[in-house]
Parts: C-alpha cells; sequence; structure tokens
C-alpha cells in the first residue's frame, strides 16, 4: 500500500493495462484536429505519451468515470507527493498506486487527501467553477484547487518550501460579497434583541455577529479565516462569493446532516430544509446570495445562523453539561439555519402549535422531557 517514489515506473495492477479506445484518424475532444497530430486527444490536461506510461486512456477524459479528470487526478498525485523536505524534490507519482487521488480507481472520489476537509470530488467541482470566474485559468501547471495541498494557492520561500499565498485580508471572492451587500439592501438587517419589545426589531450590520453594534471589529473582519493564521485554505475559500465558506456549503453548517449528526442531542425541526451549493452564489435563485438568504424563512439570515460560538460569544460546551453550569444567555446565540423556532420562538415561522409526542427543539428539554441534560443551550461550533 505504500507509494512508490523513484524514477522507476512500475508495471500496472492487474486489469488496468492500457485499453485504448483511440482511432489515430479520429478526433476525441472533437477540436477538429485528427488524433494522429493532437498531443491530448482527450483534452484532460495530460499528453498522450503520459497517458500511454501511466495507463490511462488517452481518448478518455476520465479513465477510471469518478467524474474528476485524469489530468487533475495526476496533478493532485503530483502535489501530494511533493512533500518539500526532500532535496530534491521529486514527484513521480503512479496513478495505480494508492495512497494517491488515482486515475485508475473509480472509487476515489469521496477521499480527503490532503486533509482540509474537501473530498477530491469536491475540490474538482470547486477548481471547474473556478475556471470560469473572471481571471480563471483551465492549466494544471498551478490549479485554482488541487487535493494534494490544503492551500493551493501558495508561492515557494527561498528554500523551496511551499508557503500559504492567499491573505485573508482583502480576498477577492469576500469583497465581491461585501460589495454586493452594500448594493443590495443586505448590509444591515433588522434583528431583535435580548431586549425587544415583542415585535420590535433593532437595525444592525449583516456581520455584526456578535451583536456588537459594529458591522466588522478586529475579530470579525477576515469572517472566512477560520483559524486565524491570516490566509485561506481551499476549505477557507469563497469560490462562489456568497458570504459562506467552500466547507461551511459542502459538510459544514450549511447542511442540514452537519447539525443533525453535531447536535443529536436536540430534536430536529419537523421540515427538512435544503442546504447550498458551493458553487452557486444563490442557490435558490430569488437574488439573495446564500450568506444573506435565510433557509428557514425565520429572518435570521444563514451567515448570522451557521454559528453559536461567533453569535453568543461563548466558549465549546463539553459533551455532558451540567444544568447548573448551563448559562441562557444571550438567547439568541442558540442559532440553527435549519430551525425556525431557534433562536427565536416567535419567529414568523415557528408553528403556533407545538407538537406534545415528539417535541422538537427548544422544545425538547425539561419540562418537556426529563431524560438526560438539558440541551437548552449548546455550544458545540
Amino acid at each position: 500500500m505504500s507509494p512508490r517514489i523513484g524514477p522507476f515506473v512500475p508495471p500496472p495492477p492487474a486489469g488496468s493495462e492500457s485499453q485504448s479506445s483511440l482511432d489515430p484518424d479520429g478526433d476525441c475532444d472533437g477540436d477538429k484536429l485528427v488524433n494522429r497530430t493532437d498531443p491530448d486527444d482527450d483534452n484532460d490536461g495530460l499528453d498522450d505519451g503520459l497517458e500511454g506510461t501511466i495507463h490511462t486512456d488517452s481518448c478518455k477524459f476520465d479513465t477510471d468515470g469518478d467524474k474528476v479528470s485524469d489530468g487533475f487526478e495526476h496533478r493532485s498525485a503530483i502535489d501530494l507527493n511533493n512533500d518539500d523536505y526532500r532535496h530534491p524534490a521529486v514527484s513521480l507519482p503512479y496513478p495505480g498506486d494508492r495512497p494517491y487521488p488515482n486515475a485508475l480507481d473509480g472509487e476515489d472520489a469521496g477521499t480527503d487527501y490532503d486533509g482540509d476537509g474537501l473530498t477530491l470530488g469536491d475540490e474538482y467541482g470547486l477548481w471547474q467553477y473556478s475556471i470560469t470566474r473572471p481571471g480563471g485559468s483551465t492549466s494544471l501547471d498551478a490549479p485554482s484547487y488541487s487535493d494534494g495541498v490544503k492551500y493551493s494557492k501558495y508561492v515557494r520561500d527561498a528554500t523551496g518550501i511551499r508557503r500559504p499565498a492567499l491573505s485573508a485580508t482583502g480576498y477577492d471572492r469576500a469583497t465581491e460579497f461585501t460589495n454586493w451587500l452594500a448594493g443590495s439592501g443586505y448590509q444591515t438587517v433588522q434583528l431583535p434583541d435580548e431586549n425587544d419589545e415583542p415585535g420590535e426589531h433593532i437595525t444592525r450590520p449583516l456581520l455584526d455577529f456578535d451583536r456588537s453594534g459594529l458591522p466588522l471589529d478586529a475579530s470579525e473582519s477576515n469572517f472566512l479565516d477560520s483559524n486565524g493564521d491570516t490566509f485561506l485554505s481551499d476549505d477557507e475559500r469563497d469560490e462562489d462569493g456568497d458570504g459562506l465558506s467552500n466547507w461551511v456549503e459542502l459538510h459544514g453548517f450549511a447542511t442540514p446532516d452537519w447539525w443533525k449528526a453535531v447536535y443529536n442531542r436536540e430534536a430536529p425541526f419537523t421540515i427538512t430544509y435544503a442546504g447550498t451549493v458551493a458553487t452557486d452564489e444563490d442557490t435558490d435563485g430569488d437574488g439573495v446570495r446564500d450568506g444573506a438568504d435565510d433557509q428557514d424563512h425565520d429572518d435570521y439570515p444563514n451567515i448570522v445562523e451557521v454559528s453559536r460560538s461567533r453569535v453568543s460569544g461563548r466558549g465549546f460546551d463539553p459533551p455532558k453539561l451540567s444544568k447548573a453550569l448551563a448559562d441562557p444567555s444571550p438567547w439568541y446565540g442558540r442559532v440553527q439555519p435549519f430551525n425556525p423556532c431557534e433562536p427565536n420562538v416567535a419567529s414568523r415561522t415557528c408553528p403556533t402549535y407545538r407538537p406534545v409526542d415528539k417535541p422538537y427543539a427548544p422544545f425538547d428539554g425539561p419540562p418537556w422531557s426529563s431524560e438526560g441534560d438539558d440541551p437548552n443551550y449548546l455550544v458545540l461550533n
């Protein structure tokens, strides 16, 4: 299972011998250049000669049929194999071996090789989307996304080591989102505050996560930089410019399954609302970018509801939180983008009549239930 590294190219595994469907007089990629004179017959970014060496089909854009191109898998394998700390840094991955992104393995699109929370298929989809944006490039020499390195936007220092290069400050997609907010009228929103009278709202900046009254304080100015290193990794980037990071939309707080798994002590709401899409700034097509939109129609925008710790200012609660330690304030900290009764049970879409047999959060704790600890206030993200 170990990768073979060196100038030797091993023979292909059994059953993977090249079975190219190449017709020298045909035109695999439809570019009106016959295969015999086209150096890349399937337009996957790999030279035909290289494809013969690594046993991929030079007439198939995606030899293993996993919906990731041969070229992207091979490029990701190179990035993964080059650890920068050998001298010279030689990368000769062979797609028949593992654990590499594998152009001959039709089941690896769901694998996250570089550990950034995004799968091979995720990063390929983001790369495909990015090349349609202004300044996008189809070149595999330095692709905008790779499943072989967490920071696909990098530079090499004087010693040849890769260093992150995409600064969270001035990130163009974040600027795109904030510019849209300013021009759309969503820069400020009306949110109920802790001391409001029923029906009363206070106008606040959308990105005022902690209700400070300021749109962006020092801790929120780079709201996509989740680990605080001032650079953006592939998961932290927001390719579609909707205010929600790639990981948040693909596997995190903007997906219903994340909340069901992480907050499994809270009974889910009766309606299963849809999540958002990482390659579409306006998933439901209503003209509002996903970060400013509202999946559960409770008038709390998605970007406000994707993190309880950010909104409440509270640290993480332990898995078993004692009732004596429970802190119910600020009440608006118990956000949830797929439950209209969190944080506000008086929201316009929180049901007036609640089921008594299987109550959903926040009506699933005492006195409605006497089982376990009171889940009325949990902060896990």
